[in-house]
Protein backbone atom coordinates (compact mmCIF):
# COMPACT_ATOMS: atom_id res chain seq x y z
CA UNK A 1 0.00 0.00 0.00
CA UNK A 2 1.15 3.48 -1.05
CA UNK A 3 0.01 5.90 1.79
CA UNK A 4 1.95 9.30 -0.13
CA UNK A 5 -1.02 9.23 -2.64
CA UNK A 6 -3.53 8.81 0.12
CA UNK A 7 -2.64 11.82 1.68
CA UNK A 8 -1.84 13.50 -1.49
CA UNK A 9 -5.50 13.23 -2.12
CA UNK A 10 -6.72 13.48 1.31
CA UNK A 11 -4.36 17.37 1.30
CA UNK A 12 -5.98 18.07 -2.37
CA UNK A 13 -9.28 17.41 -1.42
CA UNK A 14 -9.32 20.08 1.80
CA UNK A 15 -7.58 22.05 0.01
CA UNK A 16 -10.61 22.31 -3.19
CA UNK A 17 -12.91 22.55 0.02
CA UNK A 18 -11.06 25.29 1.17
CA UNK A 19 -11.23 26.98 -2.36
CA UNK A 20 -15.05 26.07 -3.00
CA UNK A 21 -16.06 27.29 0.47
CA UNK A 22 -14.46 30.57 -0.43
CA UNK A 23 -16.13 30.63 -3.91
CA UNK A 24 -19.21 30.30 -1.92
CA UNK A 25 -19.07 33.19 0.45
CA UNK A 26 -17.77 35.52 -2.17
CA UNK A 27 -20.91 34.20 -4.17
CA UNK A 28 -23.08 34.90 -1.01
CA UNK A 29 -21.39 38.49 -0.76
CA UNK A 30 -21.87 39.28 -4.58
CA UNK A 31 -25.49 38.39 -4.21
CA UNK A 32 -26.59 40.25 -1.31
CA UNK A 33 -25.05 43.24 -2.26
CA UNK A 34 -27.20 42.85 -5.72
CA UNK A 35 -30.44 42.17 -4.04
CA UNK A 36 -29.61 45.56 -1.75
CA UNK A 37 -28.61 47.86 -5.29
CA UNK A 38 -32.03 45.91 -6.83
CA UNK A 39 -34.34 47.17 -4.01
CA UNK A 40 -32.54 50.74 -4.18
CA UNK A 41 -33.50 50.93 -7.82
CA UNK A 42 -36.44 49.64 -7.74
CA UNK A 43 -37.89 51.65 -4.79
CA UNK A 44 -36.26 54.79 -5.32
CA UNK A 45 -36.38 55.33 -9.13
CA UNK A 46 -37.16 58.83 -10.62
CA UNK A 47 -39.14 59.28 -13.86
CA UNK A 48 -38.61 62.13 -15.94
CA UNK A 49 -41.44 63.29 -17.42
CA UNK A 50 -43.11 66.00 -19.74
CA UNK A 51 -46.77 66.48 -19.23
CA UNK A 52 -48.94 66.82 -21.74
CA UNK A 53 -49.74 70.49 -21.55
CA UNK A 54 -46.10 71.03 -21.74
CA UNK A 55 -45.67 69.71 -25.22
CA UNK A 56 -47.17 73.18 -26.50
CA UNK A 57 -44.17 75.24 -24.81
CA UNK A 58 -41.12 74.51 -24.30
CA UNK A 59 -39.73 73.00 -20.71
CA UNK A 60 -37.23 74.24 -18.92
CA UNK A 61 -37.27 72.69 -15.92
CA UNK A 62 -36.20 68.89 -15.12
CA UNK A 63 -39.64 67.75 -13.42
CA UNK A 64 -39.22 64.24 -11.06
CA UNK A 65 -42.02 61.20 -10.47
CA UNK A 66 -41.31 58.37 -7.88
CA UNK A 67 -43.76 55.41 -7.65
CA UNK A 68 -45.98 57.51 -4.94
CA UNK A 69 -44.51 61.05 -4.75
CA UNK A 70 -43.67 64.21 -7.33
CA UNK A 71 -41.62 67.08 -7.01
CA UNK A 72 -43.58 70.74 -6.67
CA UNK A 73 -43.77 71.06 -10.42
CA UNK A 74 -44.86 68.59 -11.98
CA UNK A 75 -47.87 69.06 -9.44
CA UNK A 76 -48.29 72.72 -10.57
CA UNK A 77 -48.00 71.79 -14.32
CA UNK A 78 -50.87 68.82 -13.94
CA UNK A 79 -52.91 70.92 -11.92
CA UNK A 80 -52.88 73.83 -14.35
CA UNK A 81 -53.65 70.77 -17.00
CA UNK A 82 -56.46 69.15 -15.22
CA UNK A 83 -57.99 72.71 -14.56
CA UNK A 84 -57.36 73.94 -17.89
CA UNK A 85 -59.35 70.68 -19.08
CA UNK A 86 -62.03 71.16 -17.25
CA UNK A 87 -62.84 74.70 -16.75
CA UNK A 88 -62.23 76.28 -19.70
CA UNK A 89 -64.18 75.64 -22.52
CA UNK A 90 -65.87 76.47 -25.86
CA UNK A 91 -69.42 74.26 -27.09
CA UNK A 92 -67.46 72.64 -30.05
CA UNK A 93 -64.20 71.86 -27.75
CA UNK A 94 -65.99 70.53 -24.63
CA UNK A 95 -66.61 66.63 -25.61
CA UNK A 96 -62.80 66.13 -26.65
CA UNK A 97 -61.65 68.05 -23.54
CA UNK A 98 -63.47 65.87 -20.58
CA UNK A 99 -62.46 62.62 -23.21
CA UNK A 100 -59.11 63.52 -22.52
CA UNK A 101 -59.98 65.13 -18.99
CA UNK A 102 -61.70 60.95 -18.05
CA UNK A 103 -58.39 59.53 -19.29
CA UNK A 104 -56.76 60.78 -16.01
CA UNK A 105 -59.50 59.39 -13.78
CA UNK A 106 -58.67 56.09 -12.21
CA UNK A 107 -60.14 52.80 -13.88
CA UNK A 108 -62.20 51.96 -11.25
CA UNK A 109 -64.40 55.06 -11.52
CA UNK A 110 -64.15 55.28 -14.96
CA UNK A 111 -67.71 54.35 -15.97
CA UNK A 112 -69.68 56.78 -13.31
CA UNK A 113 -67.13 59.25 -14.39
CA UNK A 114 -67.89 59.18 -18.14
CA UNK A 115 -71.44 59.48 -17.56
CA UNK A 116 -71.64 62.44 -15.43
CA UNK A 117 -68.84 64.66 -17.80
CA UNK A 118 -71.39 63.46 -20.71
CA UNK A 119 -74.08 64.77 -18.83
CA UNK A 120 -72.46 67.91 -17.93
CA UNK A 121 -70.56 68.18 -21.41
CA UNK A 122 -74.07 67.86 -23.22
CA UNK A 123 -75.90 70.53 -20.92
CA UNK A 124 -72.98 73.29 -21.77
CA UNK A 125 -72.91 72.06 -25.66
CA UNK A 126 -76.63 72.21 -25.71
CA UNK A 127 -76.75 75.60 -23.57
CA UNK A 128 -74.02 77.30 -25.68
CA UNK A 129 -72.04 78.29 -22.63
CA UNK A 130 -68.21 79.71 -23.13
CA UNK A 131 -66.41 79.27 -19.60
CA UNK A 132 -62.48 80.95 -19.11
CA UNK A 133 -60.87 80.32 -16.29
CA UNK A 134 -57.94 82.10 -14.86
CA UNK A 135 -55.72 80.38 -12.41
CA UNK A 136 -54.23 82.80 -9.65
CA UNK A 137 -52.95 80.00 -7.20
CA UNK A 138 -52.54 76.35 -6.85
CA UNK A 139 -51.69 74.68 -3.37
CA UNK A 140 -51.41 71.45 -2.75
CA UNK A 141 -51.38 69.13 0.33
CA UNK A 142 -51.75 65.32 1.56
CA UNK A 143 -54.18 64.05 3.47
CA UNK A 144 -53.73 60.94 5.72
CA UNK A 145 -54.43 58.63 3.31
CA UNK A 146 -52.02 59.43 0.83
CA UNK A 147 -54.20 61.44 -1.38
CA UNK A 148 -52.64 64.23 -3.15
CA UNK A 149 -55.12 67.25 -3.01
CA UNK A 150 -54.86 69.83 -5.39
CA UNK A 151 -56.20 73.59 -5.11
CA UNK A 152 -56.85 75.72 -8.29
CA UNK A 153 -57.81 79.09 -7.05
CA UNK A 154 -58.87 81.47 -9.81
CA UNK A 155 -61.80 83.57 -11.20
CA UNK A 156 -64.40 81.73 -14.03
CA UNK A 157 -66.28 83.73 -16.24
CA UNK A 158 -68.72 82.51 -17.95
CA UNK A 159 -70.12 83.23 -21.55
CA UNK A 160 -73.13 83.24 -23.35
CA UNK A 161 -73.74 84.55 -27.23
CA UNK A 162 -70.72 86.82 -26.42
CA UNK A 163 -72.24 88.58 -23.68
CA UNK A 164 -70.42 87.82 -19.85
CA UNK A 165 -72.90 85.71 -17.68
CA UNK A 166 -71.10 85.17 -14.84
CA UNK A 167 -67.92 86.10 -13.11
CA UNK A 168 -66.78 84.85 -9.65
CA UNK A 169 -63.68 83.85 -8.18
CA UNK A 170 -63.91 79.96 -7.24
CA UNK A 171 -61.81 77.31 -5.65
CA UNK A 172 -61.87 73.48 -6.93
CA UNK A 173 -60.17 71.25 -5.47
CA UNK A 174 -58.62 67.76 -7.64
CA UNK A 175 -58.38 65.01 -5.18
CA UNK A 176 -55.50 62.89 -7.29
CA UNK A 177 -52.61 59.90 -6.40
CA UNK A 178 -49.80 58.88 -7.75
CA UNK A 179 -49.54 55.28 -8.20
CA UNK A 180 -46.35 53.78 -9.72
CA UNK A 181 -45.56 57.28 -11.38
CA UNK A 182 -48.77 57.78 -12.60
CA UNK A 183 -50.87 60.53 -11.34
CA UNK A 184 -54.71 59.87 -11.48
CA UNK A 185 -57.33 61.70 -10.59
CA UNK A 186 -60.20 60.50 -7.87
CA UNK A 187 -62.93 63.35 -7.41
CA UNK A 188 -63.34 67.38 -8.39
CA UNK A 189 -64.96 69.03 -6.07
CA UNK A 190 -65.98 72.73 -6.30
CA UNK A 191 -64.43 74.84 -3.08
CA UNK A 192 -61.20 74.93 -1.18
CA UNK A 193 -59.23 72.53 1.28
CA UNK A 194 -56.89 75.43 2.62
Amino acid sequence: MKFDIFLNETANIKSKNIILTVLLCALGVVVAVNSYFTYRAIYNQRIVVIPVSALNSPLHEKIEVGTTWADEKYIHMMGKYMAGLFLSYTPSTIHAQYAELLGLFTPSLYVNTKTKLSDAADNVANSRIVSVFFIYAIKYKTDGSGMLKIEITGTQILYNKDQKVHEENEKYTFSTRIDNGKLSLYDIKKGGIF
